[in-house]
């Protein structure tokens, strides 16, 4: 199921620029994240989208490729961004009876579990007014792209969660077994 990013009908429109060690080593890579851009991307769609990846590339590692499968396409509703990972796995040596998105269980274990195959699949809302410049404050018409790109590449990399909540009962799990996703772990009552 993928996550996703509501629009909210109050726009807190912050900014918080690139953390100055990933502007000066956007050269520098961690990681190696391809972007596969599906569909029709205009430029600077593509430029923001790539400035987000480099930053992530800069400030994680791993010493496996990372498969992004990118479109940029309406959305329902309010709807901003939507990311799933492709698959979870369960990781040898690490927390037993867990899962871990497809990323970071290959970045863990230094195997690509799933050759040729995207880690994760990002939709972008072409419907929305997008702020194309990291260097620049979105206006209050706007959405800024590439911190939207940095927050749906976070979920794919793993930040994601399975929990539910319905009042007064929650649960969590994915498969028939109903193993948590690695950030559920984290929860307590």
């Amino acid at each position: 199921k993928p996550i996703s990013l509501i629009a909210k009908n109050k726009a807190y429109h912050t900014f918080i620029p690139a953390p100055s060690y990933s502007q000066k080593n956007l050269g520098a890579v961690g990681a190696t994240i391809t972007v596969n851009y599906a569909g029709s991307w205009p430029d600077n769609a593509k430029a923001s989208f790539e400035y987000a990846k480099n930053i992530w590339a800069t400030t994680i590692s791993s010493s496996m490729e990372i498969r992004i499968e990118a479109s940029y396409t309406t959305l329902n509703g309010q709807t901003l961004a939507s990311t799933y990972p492709r698959v979870f796995w369960t990781v040898s040596g690490q927390r037993s009876n867990t899962f871990y998105a497809a990323a970071l269980a290959d970045a863990l274990t230094g195997y690509d579990h799933d050759p040729g195959w995207p880690d994760m699949y990002i939709s972008m809302g072409s419907n929305w007014t997008w702020n194309m410049d990291p260097a620049r404050q979105p206006t209050a018409q706007e959405y800024d792209f590439t911190s939207v790109a940095l927050h749906e590449i976070a979920h794919g990399l793993g930040f994601t969660k399975s929990f539910n909540f319905t009042d007064p009962t929650g649960s969590y799990g994915l498969g028939t077994n109903k193993y948590p996703e690695m950030y559920d772990v984290f929860i307590t009552n």
